[in-house]
């Protein structure tokens, strides 16, 4: 087991919260999580409650409207950006794929067009 490092885990992984959509290890270790490990499940969950939000109108300019899956996801994602951002953490350069910093851009960008 590799031991945390801030520049490629998650700061804020909990592996007995459902929010982070993993099983968890069967050994009852708790490993640290890379910060690209959930995005493949997280821009599933997003694809999926999809249309449910199309099915009640979407997104409007005076109402935003998320099904449950998006907003865990963005929960998420704020839940990490509020570990990251805290006084005194540090991490160093970022390794990672960049996939967790494009699914943050993506739901921000698709906010931004479907609220006006």
């Amino acid at each position: 087991m590799s031991a945390f490092d801030p520049a490629r885990h998650l700061a804020s992984a909990d592996w007995n919260h459902p929010m982070w959509y993993l099983p968890e290890p069967a050994d009852g270790s708790d490993p640290p999580v890379t910060l690209d490990r959930n995005v493949p499940d997280w821009r599933s969950a997003v694809a999926a409650g999809r249309a449910k939000e199309r099915s009640r109108g979407g997104l409007t300019r005076s109402t935003a409207l998320l099904s449950h899956e998006r907003a865990v996801v963005i929960a998420a994602l704020l839940r990490e950006l509020s570990k990251r951002t805290r006084p005194g953490f540090t991490a160093g350069p970022i390794t990672s794929t960049g996939e967790i910093s494009a699914l943050a851009e993506q739901l921000a960008a698709d906010l931004r067009k479907q609220a006006g």
